[in-house]
């Protein structure tokens, strides 16, 4: 939203900044209750906990980066859409499906030696439990991403970015809580309150770009 609004000069009505405000204030919250029960783990298991701080530090960085990285694209992608549309009638999403994975194809070749030493592990899982599950959870990650990013790429096209940001999200934190659950980690009384703000913030901001809906079709 600030990227937008400072790159674009787009305008935003107070319910979508208060939602987005609210989210992004929630998942800070999140944020400092795993890195504070993170330390405090580390810190009764190991006599070295800065370490795996740092580390940390270092991976919420990266995270802050690519998340700077992807909201220009979807920006630049929401702007392409919106001239093709105006010439053709409607975007295509086929295309920014293809292009998109298209140009990223090269980068496989720097992680190739990862990709080799992946390849041998799950085969020596698959001979030494003398079954080929691994494989079968491959496929399974393959075909789900593929509806994921099939799904991304039709509703990038209907939507604004600002809105898909939040969408998308949502679905990351519930994945996150989902493998909580799935994995028996406990969410401190902090994260709890993190995690009511993600949700109130998503509803503030879902009424709000409904509510702008509405009002334009009463226009039209």
């Amino acid at each position: 939203m600030i990227i937008g609004y400072l790159v674009y000069g787009k305008i935003y009505e107070f319910g979508q900044i208060l939602g987005s405000c609210v989210i992004s204030l929630g998942i800070i919250v999140v944020t400092y209750s795993n890195i504070t029960d993170h330390v405090s783990n580390n810190s009764i298991a190991s006599e070295q906990p800065n370490g795996d701080l740092l580390s940390f530090i270092k991976g919420l960085v990266i995270l802050i980066g690519v998340t700077m990285l992807t909201s220009f694209l979807s920006l630049y992608n929401e702007s392409s859409n919106r001239i093709v549309s105006k010439s053709n009638g409607q975007a295509n999403w086929k295309e920014n499906l293809l292009y998109s994975h298209l140009y990223g194809l090269p980068f496989f070749l720097i992680m190739s030696k990862s990709l080799f030493s992946e390849y041998q592990l799950i085969e020596n899982l698959r001979k030494k439990h003398e079954y080929g599950k691994y494989w079968w959870l491959l496929l399974v990650n393959n075909v789900t991403q593929l509806l994921c990013v099939t799904g991304v790429n039709r509703l990038a096209v209907v939507t604004s970015a600002v809105t898909l940001g939040v969408i998308l999200l949502m679905r990351r934190f519930i994945s996150l809580l989902l493998s909580m659950i799935l994995f028996k980690n406990r969410l401190s009384p902090l994260g709890i309150m993190g995690t009511l703000m993600v949700f109130i913030g998503a509803a503030i901001y879902s009424y709000t770009v409904g509510k702008i809906r509405d009002e334009k079709s009463k226009k039209d």
